[in-house]
């Protein structure tokens, strides 16, 4: 005759009890940081005119000082600001405020009237820098910002022209003098893109 086992029931307690207080180990640890596996996901900051040319690389507008404040957090470690000296209307201690937050700083100062082939190598070296970094590079209202990514795009990492442009067509129509000046820029490395308004 086969007899059935049971477990008496203040096992099957004993057991649950023991899952439990390991659970409850393990939510302690997290709770206190003691599990450094997980890592909170950077937040993407709702910068103005903000294009996403890649994981790591980012243009915008002006982001407001609450935007700056918390570069950091949303996983940037550079910013290229590409400021013209007519303007006023950036945040002044801009470079203080991410330099609190170990994030590095790069200011060129432009002339929105007069650009130069030295206005792209000064962001392409920048760039060159920080290319295994997040990257915000900015202006007033991401038209200098994504054309000079745009040039550094095509001309440094030799991506298609055709492909580069769509980002910056995001951002703004391009026109006028910069596009004059982006035009002259293509050509001198024989590079042929239609920029017709």
């Amino acid at each position: 005759m086969s007899t059935a086992h049971s477990w008496p029931s203040d096992h099957l307690f004993a057991l649950s009890a023991k899952q439990a207080r390991r659970a409850f180990a393990i939510a302690v640890a997290v709770t206190a940081g003691g599990c450094t596996s997980i890592e909170p996901r950077p937040t993407a900051l709702p910068f103005a005119n903000r294009v996403d040319i890649s994981a790591r690389l980012v243009t915008a507008g002006q982001p407001s000082r609450a935007q700056l404040q918390q570069l950091s957090d949303a996983g940037f470690q550079a910013v290229v600001h590409i400021a013209s000296a007519s303007l006023h209307d950036g945040v002044h201690d801009e470079a203080i405020i991410v330099g609190a937050q170990a994030v590095r700083y790069v200011r060129i100062l432009v002339d929105p009237d007069a650009l130069t082939n030295a206005n792209v190598r000064e962001l392409s070296a920048a760039l060159a820098q920080f290319q295994s970094q997040k990257v915000l590079v900015h202006c007033e209202r991401n038209v200098l910002a994504s054309t000079f990514v745009f040039l550094y795009r095509v001309l440094d990492l030799r991506e298609p022209a055709g492909q580069a442009i769509a980002d910056v067509e995001k951002a703004w129509a391009m026109r006028g003098g910069v596009r004059d000046f982006v035009k002259s820029q293509l050509h001198a490395q024989s590079i042929d893109l239609d920029l017709s308004e």
